[in-house]
């Protein structure tokens, strides 16, 4: 693989970790206990500053060392391969935390109301919201589980996962935007139930009422049958 390429890559995955992070700090408190995708990052920095430094510094001049120069290169390029292969794994360490954060703020939100309310008022939720968290959580574990981090093709799988996270965030956040609604429908709801509640006790009244008119009527009738006999 050109050397370009690969130093293009790096930054391009530096720059998603990075927006990645300003999502998570400003939706959740809980970045700074979840330290892996930081170490990745710092293993990264380290091989690419070992590259860095052999390239700059280091590197053979004399016309004789040929053999030292194959050498560098391979040093180098080794380095920026496993730098590289850092910041994927990197990548696939914050993206499996935006997707948990996702998953809290949605439950938590969601706790509180009626699954009738969550239906109204975001009706694909339970149909294709909720099982794409899913399916990305398990997506994602997976590909960290996995070793193939640091095949040619890892920067179109990285995009391909950063635009189904874009998308899921948006998804998110209009979810989130939805608080109003969910609280006018459990609302509207409880008025409903009440009306009817009031609506099952004043029929119940009425038939008490009836029964005891009826039952009244009744024992007068019997009673004068009885007391009218011959």
């Amino acid at each position: 693989m050109v050397r370009e390429q690969v130093l293009r890559e790096i930054a391009e995955l530096y720059m998603h970790m990075k927006e990645l992070e300003l999502y998570v700090q400003e939706e959740s408190k809980d970045l700074e206990f979840f330290l892996q995708p930081f170490a990745e990052q710092m293993r990264g920095l380290d091989h690419f500053m070992r590259a860095v430094n052999k390239g700059l510094f280091r590197r053979s001049t004399t016309s004789s060392a040929d053999r030292g120069k194959l050498d560098d290169d391979n040093y180098i390029d080794g380095n920026l391969m496993r730098s590289r292969s850092h910041f994927v794994r990197a990548f696939f360490d914050i993206a499996d935390f935006c997707s948990l954060v996702m998953r809290e703020k949605i439950r938590d939100l969601l706790a509180e109301h009626s699954n009738a309310c969550i239906t109204a008022t975001i009706p694909r939720y339970y149909s294709d919201i909720r099982p794409d968290l899913d399916r990305f959580a398990v997506d994602v574990a997976g590909y960290r589980a996995g070793k193939d981090v640091i095949s040619d093709d890892c920067i179109s799988v990285v995009r391909a996962y950063r635009a189904r996270l874009d998308g899921l965030v948006d998804v998110t956040r209009s979810i989130l935007s939805r608080t109003g609604a969910l609280i006018e429908c459990e609302q509207s709801r409880m008025s409903e139930e009440a009306l009817r509640r009031r609506y099952d006790i004043k029929v119940g009244v009425l038939l008490a009422v009836l029964g005891a008119v009826v039952g009244a009527a009744f024992g007068f009738a019997v009673s004068h049958w009885l007391f009218a006999a011959p």
